[in-house]
């Protein structure tokens, strides 16, 4: 195989390493992919946008996943109704159609001190632990940010605090390499009802 057939084979191979597991995971995945077939070097190894392309046919074909979407959707648009003082934003591959069972759910959350968000999750009475994330920027730097991990609705959610002027200048996304601010309510919103009217076109054109 030349180059770029062995970064598609090995996309493939992740793909199927992350369905199998429900995890996204892509580092991990490319490792055991390209360990399996024994493949060294950067330059044969599939970048994490192009896995996941292969994930996204990969779940298509074998893992009709239209309820999880659906269900992991609708999970994050209530809580981001609950913080939507912080103008909230879906980030990473949910706010992209792909979902998995034991995938953690990052949102970006907008606020002057993460005090904020602090207060609000107290008020809630939610579980939480404090953390803090590095993301890097457009302008080429990689930065600490606060951040709180909780468990909603049997969800894992990263809750990644922002200046407010951020929402200009977002993190760049590891997997497309660009600065994505993410899908807000109102997006998600058309999302999930796309989905469910999708869903019961299905249903009806099986009965």
């Amino acid at each position: 195989m030349n180059a770029q057939e062995t970064r598609l084979y090995i996309a493939a191979e992740a793909a199927k390493l992350l369905a199998e597991q429900q995890t996204l995971d892509y580092g991990w995945a490319r490792h055991k992919a390209a360990q399996s077939a024994g493949v060294r070097g950067e330059r044969n190894l599939p970048d994490f946008a192009l896995i996941e392309a292969s994930l996204t046919d990969y779940l298509e074909l074998f893992h009709p996943q239209r309820n999880s979407l659906q269900q992991l959707q609708t999970r994050s648009l209530k809580l981001m109704k609950l913080l939507s003082a912080f103008h909230p934003h879906l980030s990473g591959a949910l706010s992209r159609g792909i979902a998995v069972r034991f995938a953690t759910v990052t949102l970006y959350l907008y606020a002057d001190s993460a005090k904020d968000v602090l207060f609000r999750l107290m008020d809630l009475s939610a579980n939480f632990e404090s953390l803090d994330v590095k993301l890097s920027f457009q302008r080429g730097t990689e930065e600490s940010r606060p951040a709180f991990r909780i468990n909603f609705d049997d969800t894992e959610y990263v809750l990644v605090v922002l200046q407010p002027g951020e929402q200009r200048h977002p993190p760049i996304d590891p997997v497309t390499g660009k600065a994505e601010r993410g899908v807000g309510v109102e997006a998600l919103l058309k999302m999930v009802e796309k989905e469910v009217g999708s869903m019961q076109s299905s249903v009806g054109r099986e009965t």
